[in-house]
Parts: C-alpha cells; structure tokens; sequence
C-alpha cells in the first residue's frame, strides 16, 4: 500500500483551509453529500458519487480484511450498484414498496495512513492521491411502521477524476449484524 493517504495536493482542500484540515473537509463534504442522497432517496445521483472501479462491501464478519475470502451481505463492484439503482427506481422492488424513509448520522470522520486504512478498510491498495477516511455512524431505517437502528463503522477509500471526488471504496460493517437484519435492498 502506498503512504498517500493523506496527499494535500493543491486546491483539493476547502477554501481558506490547508493540509490535512483541507482534505478532510473536502472528505467529508462528499460523504455527509452521499448520506443526504440516500436519505432523500436519490439514488441515481448517489450512484454518480462512485468511481467506476467502485467496491462497496458490507462483510458479515466485521473482522475480515479480504471481501474475496469470505461471506458478505454485499460486494458489489459499479455495475452492481447501477442494477441496484436500477431495480429501486423501477417501481418493480416489492421489497421497497413502500420504499423505506433511512437516516444517516454520521460522525469521528478522520483521515486513516495507509496502515490505519488497511485495518480498518480492508485489502484495497491506496493508490497515489487517494484518500482514506474513516468514521462512525447510526443509520435509523423504517418501514411499514418497523424502525430499526443499525450501528456502523464506515471506512472510504475517496479517489480523484475529472469530476472531482469520488467514492473508491465504501466499507460497511454493521456492528450489530449478528442480530436479525431488515432486508437490505435499501442503500446504507
């Protein structure tokens, strides 16, 4: 893994701020824009948040660190999630019929090195210019008059494009996921 987890490359950062304060505000304005798109359930412009060489990964095992060796409740790579998108706007996902109302709340966003990131995100190479962050969340989800909480650990490998940011690496792990689970055809 490469030690870039925390380039500062100029003009990434917030206006008016620099180095690590810069590129953790530019982190976490697109991860707070990922959750307010999925809480308002616009998924097609969620999706546009995803490299094309996205993986997003929810391991049963919050333990695992290779998403190849194991059992997941997701492993989708961008094609996957565009199918995803695909059958929730169809009108056609009886399992979303009503479609669940989630909310996110995230928080302890962070910049992970390159060995923080590999503990917490799992086998993804940085590669240079990439971002890892990591942080903490409550994702409240409801529907047909059932409201579950799930609690998450989250972790992002966030990439570079001609488009700005975007979401290499999504990580998931759902600290109660021992416990029985919603149907997860919604986006966490």
């Amino acid at each position: 893994m490469s030690g870039a987890a925390l380039d500062t490359a100029p003009g990434m950062g917030a206006p008016g701020m620099d180095g690590e304060a810069g590129v953790l505000a530019s982190a976490s304005e697109l991860i707070y824009r990922e959750a307010d798109l999925i809480d308002r359930g616009h998924s097609r412009e969620w999706l546009e948040l995803f490299a094309e060489h996205c993986v997003y990964w929810l391991p049963i095992d919050p333990s695992s660190d290779d998403p190849t060796t194991g059992l997941n409740i997701l492993y989708d790579d961008h094609g996957r999630l565009a199918d995803r998108v695909s059958r929730l706007t169809s009108g056609f996902s009886f399992t979303q019929e009503p479609a669940s109302k989630v909310c996110h709340v995230i928080s302890n966003l962070r910049l992970l090195d390159a060995a923080e990131a590999a503990s917490a995100i799992g086998a993804f190479d940085l590669a240079e210019g990439d971002i890892a962050v990591g942080g903490h969340g409550v994702v409240a989800h409801s529907r047909m008059g059932v409201t579950q909480v799930l609690y998450a650990r989250f972790g992002w490998i966030l990439t570079r494009s001609v488009h700005g940011l975007r979401i290499g690496v999504k990580r998931v792990d759902l600290l109660n996921s021992a416990d029985p689970l919603p149907v997860l055809t919604f986006l966490l």
